[in-house]
């Protein structure tokens, strides 16, 4: 059986790690923060209708900073063309995490160039996922970044863990 959504979240998640590995995520600007290990990207699902483990401070049992990798479900086209059917919009969330005290000097520009930074791996062509596809039943023809929020000190709550999010989507077409 053919997944794609499950081909498109491993790759997202591995291409993460991948650039955790070759320290992709680290400080910019001399801003105070820890670079993120391979470790500490996870792949993050969240069960509708229960809740997260909370902790003092946010969400417990994550390596700090981290990166969180999360589905956000499939969304199916009805507007299918002549050559092909069921087209999809696989949707992930990307979340940078961090325990880091939100005031005026925090770190904002370090999880920016973090969410940019896999933006642009995400969005190169052909697009990473093509390499999992089989072409002749679904095509990941492309990647769009649906919305991007940076951390933004003044609208964080002081023990806040998400501090910046990226949402993107892959479209699949599958071929009759």
């Amino acid at each position: 059986m053919i997944n794609p959504e499950y081909n498109i979240i491993n790759r997202t998640l591995l291409l993460v790690k991948d650039l955790a590995a070759v320290n992709t995520f680290v400080a910019s600007g001399g801003e105070a923060v820890q670079p993120v290990s391979p470790t500490a990207v996870q792949l993050w699902k969240v069960v509708e209708g229960t809740q997260l483990t909370q902790g003092m401070p946010g969400v417990t049992n994550l390596l700090m900073p981290g990166i969180l990798v999360t589905p956000m479900g499939v969304e199916t086209s009805s507007q299918g063309g002549l050559n092909c059917a069921d087209d999809e919009k696989v949707r992930i969330a990307i979340q940078v995490v961090d325990n880091n005290p939100h005031t005026q000097n925090s770190v904002i520009r370090t999880y920016g160039d973090w969410l940019i930074a896999i933006r642009n791996e995400l969005t190169v062509l052909p697009t990473p996922f093509q390499q999992d596809a089989d072409q002749t039943k679904y095509d990941p023809w492309l990647v769009n970044i649906l919305r991007r929020v940076p951390a933004d000190a003044r609208r964080l709550l002081q023990t806040e863990q998400t501090v910046a999010m990226m949402v993107f989507e892959v479209q699949v077409r599958h071929h009759r």
